[in-house]
């Protein structure tokens, strides 16, 4: 059943999902004081997916950079409402930052998402154990060479939608050379799975 999502708009947020021994700290639009929605592309370990919106616990525990400022995480508690996108895994040799640039303003031109977990950075956690963390803004990236072997995590609704973007990218980029697409969470089938259980 289909919710309805008021949001207060109450500014962006580090929302930590524990899985497991798996621990990933995503982006979320706080919509209430008890509800965010993820616009990470979460790993597709994590269970969680782009635009999903779970609920969080009311109490901050640890912080994360924003812009160089401190910003209070809240831990992940269970989903409210899952969304329609599927997470795709991009697997490329991008010679240049310029061309990663293209594929992500062709990504956000088709109403999808993209993050390079190539940037993805592992940090010590609150509970001692290490933490994978998107990174949100340019400044909390660690800054390093540009390496040419890439990993995207793009949030796609079909397959389709994703080949358009590719072709576009190869088009405008042709020394790309992309070595594997593949659905590493589809949406449909992570839905039937959670109906049965």
């Amino acid at each position: 059943m289909e919710h309805a999502a008021p949001d207060l708009k109450l500014g962006l947020i580090p929302v930590r999902i524990t899985q497991g021994d798996q621990v990933e700290v995503l982006w979320a639009n706080r919509l209430d004081p008890a509800r965010a929605q993820i616009i990470s592309v979460p790993l597709p370990d994590c269970g969680v997916r782009y635009q999903d919106i779970v609920l969080i616990d009311g109490a901050p525990r640890g912080t994360h950079e924003l812009n160089g400022n401190p910003v209070p995480v809240f831990d992940w508690l269970e989903f409210w409402q899952r969304a329609n996108y599927s997470t795709y895994v991009i697997e490329a040799t991008v010679p240049i930052e310029l061309a990663a640039n293209t594929l992500c303003e062709l990504v956000l031109d088709s109403d999808m998402a993209l993050d390079d977990w190539s940037k993805l950075m592992s940090m010590q956690g609150q509970a001692g154990g290490e933490e994978t963390q998107h990174a949100h803004d340019a400044a909390s990236a660690a800054t390093v060479a540009w390496l040419p072997e890439r990993q995207f995590g793009v949030a796609a609704l079909n397959d389709q939608a994703l080949a358009d973007v590719l072709d576009a990218w190869q088009t405008a980029h042709p020394e790309v050379e992309i070595a594997e697409v593949y659905n590493a969470l589809d949406a449909q089938e992570d839905d039937e799975n959670e109906t049965t259980e």
